[in-house]
């Protein structure tokens, strides 16, 4: 039997394989084989790594990209407010000073208050996104008060167009009172000069009566250059009041008929007269409501502001930083 097996051994021998050879070489491959795929896992995980890496910064520059759109689109809402509260407070301290102007005067003109164009307000209130601003606004600024400004603005924007049509119906109003006024004035005046050709030719001619109808001459050149409202309070003072005292003077039976007729004209100026400062002192009143509804809208509304703008601030020095 030994000598089988190494009669074997010989046989094998002499075949001439080189199982050495055979073992290295399989081994060899099988290390290659694990070399590559090692290489490919290798490659395959730089791969992901850079496509991990290039999805991270395309996620970090969208992210970026949408901080800056949000931050754009909240300092152009903050533009909108700043402007359209600055518009309301103008009008408010307009109203206010109109108002104190109204109370030192004789009450004869209501002052005209001019607002200025509120596109900015408009624009807030009624062309751009709302919703889509809230969305941002809440997304950035954990605070409810974009509500609060919206409600506001709506509010603003209502009593705006209060004024406006207190402002028209003041105007049309004013202007048919006025033209009463003056054309009562006229018949008083063709009254009072009528008196003064009849006393005159009784050579009872009244010097007095005569410088009254001269001062109302005067101060209708002057109407002609201000304007209809601008000498209202000088024909009361200058031409009505000191006829009226002149008329009450007169006496006898031949003169009943023109001091009937002037002491009528007399008192019909004095009833349009007071009617006139009556419906100023209503406008007016009407108006300082408005303002005193819209001062008081703006002093509750400031605080609110202040989130924003906190983040704006905050925001753009960590925009600049960076």
């Amino acid at each position: 039997m030994y000598n089988f097996y190494f009669h074997s051994g010989e046989l094998a021998s002499g075949t001439g394989t080189d199982w050495n050879s055979i073992y290295f070489q399989v081994a060899g491959g099988i290390v290659g084989a694990l070399l590559g795929a090692l290489a490919s896992l290798f490659v395959y995980h730089l791969g992901q790594k850079a496509e991990r890496d290039k999805r991270l910064i395309e996620s970090i520059e969208k992210s970026k990209q949408a901080d800056q759109l949000d931050f754009d689109k909240l300092m152009y809402f903050n533009h909108l407010i700043i402007n359209s509260f600055s518009h309301v407070s103008l009008l408010a301290l307009n109203v206010k000073k109109a108002t104190e102007k109204f109370k030192e005067s004789n009450k004869t003109q209501a002052p005209l208050i001019s607002i200025s164009s509120g596109r900015t307000l408009k624009r807030l209130t009624s062309k751009i996104d709302q919703e889509e601003l809230y969305k941002v606004y809440t997304r950035n600024i954990n605070h409810s008060d974009i509500e609060q400004i919206f409600i506001m603005f709506d509010y603003f924007e209502d009593k705006i167009i209060e004024f406006e049509g207190v402002i028209d119906k003041m105007i049309h109003s004013v202007h048919t009172r006025t033209v009463q006024f003056v054309s009562m004035l006229e018949s008083l005046n063709n009254e009072s000069v009528s008196l003064s050709i009849f006393l005159e030719s009784n050579d009872a001619g009244d010097e007095s009566l005569v410088a009254l109808n001269q001062k109302f001459a005067e101060i209708k050149s002057k109407q002609f250059e201000s304007g209809l409202t601008a000498e209202i309070a000088e024909y009361m003072k200058q031409y009505v009041e000191p006829l009226s005292k002149w008329i009450e003077s007169l006496e006898g039976s031949s003169l009943d008929m023109y001091i009937f007729n002037i002491s009528k004209a007399i008192e019909q100026v004095f009833k349009n007269y007071n009617a006139l400062i009556r419906h100023n002192e209503s406008y007016m009143e009407d108006l300082t409501e408005i303002g005193t509804d819209l001062q008081s809208g703006l002093d509750n509304m400031k605080p609110g502001l202040e989130p924003l703008a906190n983040f704006l601030r905050a925001k753009n020095q960590s925009l600049k930083r960076n």
